[in-house]
């Protein structure tokens, strides 16, 4: 659990949303890092209409689609046949977006740090440790996303 990330999301009113624009792009910011763990190529194209719609980029009709989509894909991923932890990792990283599509941004930032982890270390996701790296980006993330939108 990032407990300076959920301070800063308590301290910003960041709440689940999907139509919280802070919560979007902050969640959004988070998955993308983990985007070479993605294996399904709808999902990664997905991923790009979220990132588009935050930059005002995309349509909400097309976000709608997109979100669907993920969220369809996150909860029936199979998982790989992959021995190793960056292709097991998929499914975290892939539930990881259909978390910051539906506004959970905390979530989404937990998920993909679990992800990373795993994705390096499978042994480690057991240790709170293996965490401190990723919870100390995307808490300077957070804060640079906040102070560049001024709040």
């Amino acid at each position: 659990m990032n407990i300076a990330l959920r301070a800063l999301a308590r301290h910003y009113l960041v709440s689940d949303s999907d139509d919280n624009k802070l919560a979007l792009r902050l969640g959004f910011a988070c998955v993308n890092r983990a985007r070479h763990l993605l294996i399904d190529e709808t999902v990664l194209s997905n991923l790009d209409v979220g990132l588009a719609f935050v930059d005002e980029q995309a349509s909400v009709a097309e976000f709608a689609a997109a979100k669907a989509e993920v969220v369809r894909i996150a909860r029936i991923h199979p998982g790989t046949n992959s021995i190793d932890g960056a292709g097991s990792a998929a499914v975290s990283s892939t539930f990881a977006v259909s978390r910051a599509f539906e506004g959970a941004a905390v979530d989404a930032a937990e998920y993909t740090a679990y992800a990373l982890v795993y994705s390096y270390a499978s042994y480690s996701v057991t240790d709170p440790g293996a965490y401190e790296s990723e919870y100390g980006w995307q808490v300077e993330c957070w804060k640079k996303i906040l102070q560049e939108l001024e709040i």
